[in-house]
């Protein structure tokens, strides 16, 4: 087999951690924020716990460019030509890319999930979401950069 079965599942186990982490933080934000009486601790918990979740969210997305470990993967073991020589060798192939697609989709979930209870919020003021949407989405590109390229 090409993965290494324990590392990966660390590897998947920790990012999808991760991944977790905004989803978490934007409940708590969201139950804070519809108190009916919020003293300032609640409003500094929802300052400090939102700016958390403005650092955690990239990791969201990420999980999407794990792509790029497929590629290289299927290309290093020359997969794809083993398999048009060796058609059984299909399920193998096919339960890599289902694995990859697993994991990006459990990025995308994390994502919309992270997001939805904070659009809620930035909705029940009044406030365009495009308004704000498109400085969160260029941060968490930017936090997806830093993780994936700087690192």
């Amino acid at each position: 087999m090409i993965m290494n079965i324990d590392r990966v599942f660390w590897w998947v186990s920790w990012n999808i951690f991760l991944a977790v982490i905004p989803v978490l933080l934007a409940q708590a934000v969201y139950r804070i924020a519809t108190l009916k009486d919020r003293n300032l601790s609640a409003k500094l918990g929802i300052f400090i716990l939102g700016f958390l979740w403005l650092i955690f969210l990239p990791n969201t997305c990420y999980l999407i460019t794990e792509w790029r470990h497929f590629l290289h993967t299927v290309d290093s073991s020359n997969m794809y030509m083993r398999f048009q020589q060796n058609p059984s060798l299909l399920p193998n192939l096919m339960l890599y890319t289902g694995f990859y697609t697993c994991f990006s989709a459990a990025g995308m979930l994390t994502f919309a999930l992270a997001i939805r209870p904070i659009a809620k919020i930035i909705k029940s003021t009044g406030a365009k979401l495009w308004v704000l949407g498109i400085p969160l989405f260029l941060l968490t590109s930017l936090g997806v950069y830093l993780g994936l390229i700087l690192r």
